[in-house]
């Protein structure tokens, strides 16, 4: 959604003045492109200001559905989705928008009383500012093969939420986006974010063990689509990519070792990462400790009193769902840089759900310190588990039984024994187990004094 896109960065705001700035300089390129375009193909000789956002007819009234059908195989799909469209929402206006000469003249088939039809604006400021300032839609539904970055900035200044709904890019379309990715990550952050405020929405109605098999359900349905659409995601076999060179562990800054450890772009990239989890820990921490982050412990303490005071229970639910979304979003991005391959069993699979569980349950729920001391737990549990284990089977021969059961290659059932235990000795996690001690030593030592 549009208004969901988070501020843009330094870097992102100045790669995007820049491309608006080129734009504003092809523009007579593109002129003349549409008149040899028309010699050939009258219709794109027609209305050709609206191309930058220039219209000679009077503003339509506002809260037109729009729908984006880039070209002639997207128009055609869009005659398969107006109908529900419109029985969903009666009485809807539509606002069709094309970029080629054929999908214009098959809209025009699809069109009622009451619907506007017009080019896509070129992607400048001006021209998608004046696009949106003209049509005032609602809600913006796009079938398309790109990503238009100004486009998308345009719909977030002006508050149109924007949906995707064919997430489908050609081969070039990809290379371009990974090579300006400082350019296009403000725009496809801005709609992913759609789909978590649409199951933030939908799941959000449940609670406690009902939000999270629900949420569980949604990853697996999605980790079966992303198997599925191989020529996005790469299927099963996922996408492999190339990093920065300086990042590459090819890329040595000594010859020397520094205390054991070989100084190259391997070790940037690790320190890199953990700059970045640190930063997004403290930003964590921040985010609870604000205004927005006490509404949100008081609805867990007393939800019908927050309530009751005036503040909008899904409203604040909804919204620190698209939070943890972004951030598990951008933990994605970091785990696939350190491993230089994503595919779903990397970021969708049914275990990575459940180590996620594990090490909140273990830590401590409803806490940031709780998933912190969860995580380290976990993966020393993983690391070391096996080689503890292994020493124990070798201690243990002469019991032929008791040396079967403590073999390594049974790690994940002593792993899962010491779960229950956990559970059981510290209900609330590590941290919440800490928190009732101290809470109860100041109760004490209150009562002494």
């Amino acid at each position: 959604m549009a208004q969901a896109l988070p501020g843009l960065s330094g870097i992102e705001r100045t790669a995007l003045a820049i491309y608006g700035l080129v734009l504003r300089i092809l523009q007579p390129l593109l002129r003349r492109k549409l008149r040899r375009r028309a010699q050939q193909e009258p219709e794109y000789g027609l209305n050709v200001a609206q191309r930058f956002g220039y219209y000679v007819d009077d503003a339509p009234p506002g809260g037109l559905v729009w729908l984006h059908a880039v070209s002639l195989g997207e128009t055609r799909a869009a005659a398969l989705l107006l109908p529900a469209l419109r029985e969903a929402i009666p009485g809807m206006r539509l606002l069709l928008t094309h970029g080629t000469a054929t999908g214009l003249a098959q809209g025009r088939a699809l069109l009622q009383p009451g619907d506007e039809q017009a080019w896509l604006p070129w992607d400048t400021a001006q021209a998608t500012r004046q696009f949106l300032v003209h049509f005032k839609p609602r809600i913006g539904l796009l079938m398309e093969t790109e990503v238009w970055p100004g486009l998308v900035e345009a719909c977030r200044h002006a508050r149109v939420p924007l949906c995707l709904l064919n997430a489908r890019m050609s081969e070039k379309s990809w290379r371009q986006a990974s090579r300006w990715s400082w350019l296009s990550g403000p725009a496809y952050r801005g709609l992913s974010l759609v789909l978590a405020l649409a199951v933030g929405l939908f799941s959000l109605r449940v609670r406690a063990i009902f939000f999270a098999m629900i949420t569980l359900a949604v990853a697996t349905a999605f980790m079966t689509l992303a198997s599925q659409l191989s020529d996005f995601t790469g299927g099963e076999d996922g996408l492999s990519f190339k990093l920065p060179e300086l990042l590459l562990p090819s890329t040595e800054f000594s010859e020397e070792p520094f205390l054991g450890v070989s100084l190259d772009g391997r070790l940037l990239c690790y320190y890199l990462l953990f700059v970045i989890a640190v930063g997004m820990v403290l930003s964590l921490l921040r985010i609870v400790n604000s205004p927005f982050g006490r509404v949100l412990q008081a609805f867990r303490e007393n939800e019908f009193r927050a309530e009751a005071i005036g503040y909008r229970v899904v409203v604040y639910r909804t919204l620190s769902s698209v939070l943890s979304a972004l951030y598990a979003c951008v933990a994605g991005a970091m785990l696939a840089l350190w491993l230089r391959y994503n595919g779903p069993d990397t970021s969708l699979s049914f275990e990575i759900m459940m180590d996620v569980l594990l090490i909140v349950v273990i830590g401590g729920m409803g806490t940031i310190y709780g998933a912190a001391i969860g995580s380290v737990l976990f993966l020393l549990a993983q690391s070391y588990l096996q080689d503890l284990l292994r020493l124990a089977s070798e201690a243990t021969t002469s019991l032929p039984l008791l040396s079967a059961l403590l073999s390594p290659d049974r790690w994940l059932l002593w792993l899962g024994l010491l779960f229950v235990l956990s559970v059981y000795y510290f209900p609330t996690g590590v941290v919440g187990r800490l928190r009732t001690r101290a809470a109860l030593r100041a109760l004490a030592s209150s009562k002494q004094a």
